[in-house]
């Protein structure tokens, strides 16, 4: 007897100093058999469970014509459209790029600036380096004076300019 336990004891020691990828397969297996022989076990249930599914009514669809409605009529409104007055070009305006003596007058404006603010003051709308009069990447406040000749003006994540002159 011994010996036998003896023979146990070395085979387990065995085992246990492979790797992980040595072991793990037995170790899978062996926990799938305990699995399938708990499930076939019935789980503690010496009875049959019943479950009754009820019936379901069958759904009947009755139509039927609705009576016409009366015939209301209702004379239609006069409809007054008044034109909008033309508009002078703002005093305040947002980023973007405004035309000037279209979106806005020639002035001197203010913001209060904002996070990388840029302005540019432009003779042109080609998109070259040719076309900027003046630019800036002020911080805080900022004051600009645009020209009746200038094109245009153009100010990116600077906030609210308003005229001040």
């Amino acid at each position: 007897m011994k010996t036998f336990m003896a023979g146990i004891w070395k085979g387990c020691r065995e085992f246990w100093a492979l790797s992980w990828w040595g072991k793990g397969p037995l170790l899978a297996t062996l926990t799938v058999l305990l699995i399938i022989a708990i499930g076939s076990s019935g789980g503690g249930s010496s009875g049959d469970a019943v479950v009754k599914i009820p019936k379901i009514a069958p759904t009947v669809l009755v139509t039927t014509e609705a009576a016409p409605s009366p015939v209301v009529v209702v004379p239609s409104p006069t409809v007054i459209v008044q034109e909008p007055e033309p508009s002078a070009p703002g005093s305040t305006f947002d980023d973007g790029t405004q035309v000037v003596g279209t979106d806005i007058t020639a002035g001197t404006y203010r913001t209060d600036g904002g996070d990388s603010c840029y302005w540019e003051r432009l003779s042109g709308f080609s998109g070259t380096f040719d076309d900027i009069i003046a630019n800036d990447n002020p911080t805080g406040q900022a004051v600009v004076t645009i020209s009746a000749s200038d094109a245009a003006f153009s100010a990116a994540r600077c906030g609210t300019w308003t005229r001040i002159d």
